[in-house]
């Protein structure tokens, strides 16, 4: 059987049938993936950051911060959680998190409207049918 094909849709790799038509393998039963997806996207959105911007969505950066790039406890500081569960957010699938906390995150990174869109959707897939 010839491997599967595969593309690249907002670097997520999404597997598509094989070209004889049978059937894909089921490579994430669960949503594990998506989860992970989400770990990796939240660190990607912080990691990208410029470190001369002075605010943080609403959050005002210290001066002495201004200049490096925003680190895990400065992200949590602006979102009002701890270093710790900020942490877990970004390195760990199992965390959960409430739309008032996805809402806040997507302002302290500054996501645009589809970014903000696929970090709901990664993070509650539940929700996935909803515009928002």
């Amino acid at each position: 059987m010839e491997a599967l094909h595969r593309t690249q849709m907002e670097s997520r790799v999404i597997w598509l049938k094989p070209p004889d038509g049978s059937a894909a393998p089921d490579l994430f039963p669960d949503s594990s993936h998506d989860r992970s997806m989400l770990n990796i996207l939240i660190r990607a959105y912080r990691v990208r950051i410029d470190p001369n911007t002075r605010h943080l969505g609403p959050f005002i950066r210290e001066a002495k911060r201004v200049g490096r790039p925003p680190s895990q406890e400065e992200l949590s500081e602006a979102l009002g959680v701890s270093r710790q569960w900020y942490a877990s957010m970004e390195l760990y699938s199992h965390t959960r998190v409430s739309v008032r906390l996805l809402a806040r995150l997507s302002e302290v990174l500054m996501l645009s409207p589809p970014e903000r869109d696929m970090l709901f959707k990664l993070a509650m897939p539940e929700l996935s049918d909803i515009v928002f």
